[in-house]
């Protein structure tokens, strides 16, 4: 993994995107503030190990791997009603291999959020949530830093470029920090969201209950993103509606079920499976979704 993020690290600007331009042009490039989201598939050497020899496999990994290619902001703005066409969003992707980078801008004021600021960061973390549930759904766990700060990201038909000092803090997040399938937060995020939040004119702000619902605190420290977020329902939450997501679930929990089997020799990975086990039978316990017993991940695969 690191001689991938290496190779982008030492990226630079493509010669087609200044072909034909003096040099005054080409010193105008600069960073920008932007908010951005490293997320690494787990596994996935052994998952390409499997393919070889396994046409329904090589599938699934070709179909996770592609889901992000269709534009970010859709999911987001059916979801929560923003009246926008994704145009209106100024949201970057880029993927390489198992790697999954999106980025937004930071708009603040004063150091705290604008409401333009708090829809673009809410639309990452959604994004993001929406990215890992789905890598679930086919298998795959993954893990992630968010980060804010000076960031070069291009991601047009001709030019794919993505580096700068807050992509190296969302990769050490990644890397050296969020130790087991997660997607946790620089602090300064969790300070500007927590401050937004409990601002009084935003009580009643959507995004203000997305935040809500999807951040939450480890009990070993950082903020991390909920991705079962959306199990718990009720009138004043994020999410007001009941959706009937047995389907999901009993997908999940399979996958888990059978990767917490397939590690019982490796102590080191079956800890990581059993992470997120956890956060999922607490999730389908505390949002009243257990009252089906077989929804759970039994005590034989994950040890109470």
């Amino acid at each position: 993994m690191s001689e991938k993020i290496d190779e982008l690290l030492r990226a630079e600007i493509s010669i087609d995107e200044y072909s034909g331009k003096d040099e005054s042009e080409i010193t105008k490039a600069a960073y920008e503030k932007r908010v951005v989201v490293f997320l690494d598939i787990l596994g996935f050497k052994d998952t390409i190990r499997k393919s070889v020899s396994n046409s329904e496999e090589l599938e699934t990994l070709i179909y996770s791997l592609a889901l992000p290619k269709d534009p970010s902001a859709n999911i987001f703005i059916s979801t929560w009603k923003t009246g926008k066409t994704p145009d209106e969003y100024d949201d970057r992707l880029t993927t390489f291999s198992d790697f999954f980078a999106f980025s937004v801008p930071l708009e603040l004021s004063d150091n705290t959020l604008t409401s333009e600021g708090a829809e673009n960061l809410a639309l990452l973390i959604y994004t993001t949530f929406n990215r890992a549930r789905e890598l679930l759904l086919n298998g795959f766990l993954c893990r992630g830093g968010i980060a804010s700060g000076d960031l070069y990201h291009k991601d047009s038909e001709k030019t794919k470029i993505l580096f700068g000092p807050a992509f190296n803090r969302a990769y050490q997040l990644e890397s050296e920090l969020a130790n087991t399938p997660r997607i946790i937060l620089d602090s300064y995020l969790k300070k500007l969201i927590d401050n937004y939040r409990n601002l009084d004119q935003n009580k009643d702000c959507k995004f203000k209950k997305l935040f809500d619902a999807h951040i939450k605190q480890a009990i070993d420290g950082p903020a991390y993103i909920d991705i079962f977020a959306d199990f718990y329902t009720n009138s004043e939450s994020a999410y007001t509606e009941y959706a009937n997501l047995d389907e999901h679930i009993t997908k999940i929990r399979l996958h888990l079920c059978n990767k917490l089997q397939d590690a019982t020799d490796s102590p080191h990975i079956f800890h990581k499976v059993a992470s997120i086990s956890r956060l999922f039978n607490i999730a389908l316990k505390e949002s009243g979704r257990s009252c089906n017993k077989e929804l759970l991940i039994p005590t034989e695969h994950l040890p109470e």
